[in-house]
This record gives C-alpha cells, structure tokens and sequence, in this order.
C-alpha cells in the first residue's frame, strides 16, 4: 500500500512550443487584458485595459464559476501510514474491526486536510488535491464515498460527504444533496459548512438563489474569524454588494484580516485590491508581491494572476517564458482561466 503524508500538486508539464515565436506572437498586450477574479465564488472580471486598472470594480460582471477555496496544507494534519493490524490466526487477512478502524482514521485525517485546503485553495485545485491524495494512499473514491454515505449520521462528516456529492467524487454530481448535507452541518455550527452553504444559496447549487441567506451564513462562519474561507466569502459580499450594501474598505479589510492567520486563500485577493485600488489606493507592486507570495506557495490564483504581470510585464520585465511555465501550474492546478491562455499563447 502507497502512503502519503502531505498533499501536493500534480507535477509541471510545461509545454516546449517553441517559446521565441510566442514571444513574437505576444509581445504587444491585446486592447483588452481579461483578467479573472479569485474568491471563493469565482468572480471574473474582463476587458481591463492595463493602464486602467485602477477602473471602479464595481463595473466588473459577476460571473462564478462551477464551484469554488496557498501554501499547501499543514503536512502536520496529513495522513500517517496506515498500518492495518492482522488477525493473528490469519496473518495474510486482515480483520474487518480493524480494516475499519483504518477507514474512519483515513477519513478523520482527510476531513482535516479538507477544511485546511478550504482555507487556503480555490475549489477546483481542492478537488484535484483531494483525488490526489485518495490516489496516493490507494483509496477508492467509491469506497470512501460509501463510507462516508454509511456514516452520515455523524453530522461531523456531513461537510465532506456534500463535497464529494457537489464535486461529484466517488458518486454522480448532485448538487441538492450536496446542499442538504451542508445545511445539516450548517445547523449545528459547523464553520465550513456554513461557508459552503452560503456558496449555494449565492450560486444557486442544490437551492433558489437567495443572496441575502448566503451573506447571512459567511457572517456566522466568520463569527470567530478562524474560518478563513467564510470570511473571504463575507469580504466578497460587501466588495460587490451581494445579499448587502457596497463597502470597499471592508472588504479591503476583511481581505486583510484573513492572511493575519497564516492561510493563502486571501492573498490574491489583496493583490487585486493593490491592483485595481479596491477600499485601498492603487499600488501595482504590492499587488505583484501578493501574487508572487500565493504562487509560491503553490495557489493556482496567485500562479495565474502573476503569469498575467509577467506576460504584459506590469512592475516587472516581460518575460513570457516564465508567463507559459505560471500558468501550466495554475492550468495543473485546475484554473479553467490559465488553460485559455496557454491555448491563446500557444496556438499555432
């Protein structure tokens, strides 16, 4: 059996086009720079000139991906080896107690790194990381899946189980189920449960959209302020109004507040705000500091965001090369974004 004891993500593949005629092909930016938005909910945003990043986001549309959570996981929460004890009349078979026993020690641990991950990723990297690391410790997807099904009555598993329902892991996707399993842990005060509960009724997924309920629920998730997801969905909603008023500033400072902990999931975040000038005064170069921190902790949001400086050389000297290698991490990663822009620098 395979053991894995920390999470990591899927090795570089960078494309060996020849990289001087993508040069060639690239080296004046586009009239439009499109530039995706990366919150818990996904925001994208489009048609930002370079010299006019500091436009009023408030014009930037709102347009959420599928599903949405830097530094990778704590290697400390990560699974052990799982030495499954024999019966000692039968020393080539294991007992079922103890296959079992196994399983829930699995899970458990993997419950961990989840709530870890959703405090530092955005979703589709989680998704990727968790199949990974089902993988790596020979893990069905189906086989948890089940057990995890089997166990729903302990509302802690509940999170993971609508996760595996929503990314559909080990099951068909079902987002209602997905939906009623978050609002089961939601209910008995389960923060991540809470943060993707608000995700549903924001995005619709599983329920009627009802913006005003999924502000009301990342408003719980970060009553403690240890919840880093649900505070960045709260920041979120007062940075584009949703289910509440507009309020930059504090959507500025919840950004902020969120890194103070040590997660990543706020980086590119502050980045953005640096960059567009978002509740603070526009300042390209801490914007590219917060996108190099995230990427080097292997965000694919910071990956994407400082491939785009360094494709159109915003604070830093043009170099496409570097730009290609960024977003084949971040495309690894799952960003749907940064595969459209290898295929645009690549083409041909």
């Amino acid at each position: 059996m395979t053991s894995s004891n920390s999470i990591s993500t899927p090795p570089i593949r960078i494309n060996t086009k020849d990289f001087n005629q993508v040069i060639i092909e690239t080296s004046t930016p586009p009239p439009d720079l499109k530039i995706k938005r990366a919150t818990p909910i996904r925001q994208k945003v489009s048609n930002l000139h370079l010299n006019t990043l500091s436009n009023d986001s408030t014009s930037r549309p709102l347009s959420p991906s599928k599903l949405n959570v830097s530094r990778s996981p704590s290697r400390s929460s990560s699974p052990t080896n799982l030495n499954v004890p024999l019966i000692y009349s039968r020393p080539s078979s294991p007992s079922r107690e103890h296959l079992k026993n196994a399983t829930m020690k699995y899970v458990d641990d993997l419950l961990l790194i989840f709530y870890e991950a959703l405090d530092n990723y955005p979703i589709n990297q989680i998704i990727i990381l968790i199949k990974q690391h089902l993988e790596n410790n020979d893990q069905k997807e189906e086989k948890i899946f089940k057990w995890l099904l089997n166990n729903e009555n302990d509302v802690k598993y509940r999170t993971l189980l609508g996760f595996f329902y929503e990314a559909g892991i080990g099951t068909e996707e079902n987002e209602r189920k997905a939906f009623n399993s978050y609002i089961a842990g939601a209910k008995m005060g389960i923060t991540y449960s809470q943060t993707l509960l608000g995700n549903c009724y924001i995005l619709g997924k599983g329920t009627a959209i009802d913006e005003v309920l999924g502000f009301k629920w990342y408003q719980k998730a970060s009553e403690t302020e240890l919840c880093i997801c649900g505070l960045c969905g709260l920041a979120n909603c007062f940075d584009f109004g949703i289910g509440t008023g507009i309020d930059k500033k504090k959507a500025f400072d919840l950004y902020k507040k969120s890194i103070k902990t040590g997660k990543l999931l706020g980086l590119s975040e502050l980045g953005y705000c640096y960059q567009v000038g978002c509740g603070v005064e526009k300042d390209l170069k801490k914007a590219l500091e917060y996108y190099k921190q995230s990427a080097e902790q292997e965000n694919s949001d910071g990956q994407y965001y400082l491939g785009v400086f360094y494709e159109f050389g915003v604070e830093i000297e043009i170099d496409v090369k570097q730009a290609i290698n960024l977003y084949c991490q971040a495309a690894e990663n799952g960003d749907d974004e940064a595969k459209d822009k290898l295929y645009y620098l690549l083409k041909g």
